[in-house]
């Protein structure tokens, strides 16, 4: 696992990950993936709670690209 993804935070951002498809007809993999499968990120935002997001983009191990977000606010992650 890359550094920059490690610790509880991130831990709870990549539960937010799709198990499927958002939508009927997408034509792209979304096949589910794990902070374990990050090799290289493009981009990274260390959120706070009750404040700005955790948002990440890069590259997986199989050659797909993702972005993920989530936030933490009183209620929880979302």
């Amino acid at each position: 696992m890359l550094p920059q993804l490690e610790g509880f935070n991130w831990g709870e951002v990549f539960k937010y990950v799709p198990p499927e498809p958002a939508a009927p007809g997408v034509t792209v993999d979304c096949a589910p993936f794990d902070r374990e499968d990050v090799v290289e990120l493009l981009g990274i935002v260390e959120g706070e709670n009750e404040g700005p997001d955790w948002i990440c983009y890069g590259r997986l191990r199989d050659g797909r690209f993702f972005s993920i977000r989530a936030g933490c606010d009183y209620t929880g992650w979302g």
